[in-house]
């Protein structure tokens, strides 16, 4: 789906998204109003979003240290699809 979702999408939206996710998680930006943006970018912060979601659900099964810990030693559970800017 995610690929559909880049291959309809208009040429650079998924950079742009990509820089704008960046520029909110450092802190540069304000977060942007989700009803405004792109199918790329609502793509990207429904991705970006599932470590703290699954984290959250395992909280309430093993409690929030053990759940916390479990996703440090998995590296936050690899969202690297979503690293990265362009031209950076």
């Amino acid at each position: 789906m995610l690929r559909e979702i880049d291959e309809k999408s208009a040429p650079g939206d998924g950079g742009a998204a990509r820089q704008s996710l960046a520029r909110e998680r450092a802190g540069l930006a304000p977060p942007s109003d989700p009803a405004g943006s792109s199918a790329s970018e609502r793509a990207m912060r429904l991705l970006a979003s599932l470590g703290d979601r699954w984290e959250s659900l395992l909280a309430d099964t093993v409690g929030a240290e053990r759940a916390h810990a479990m996703r440090v030693s998995g590296n936050g559970w690899n969202h690297s699809i979503i690293a990265g800017c362009p031209g950076g």
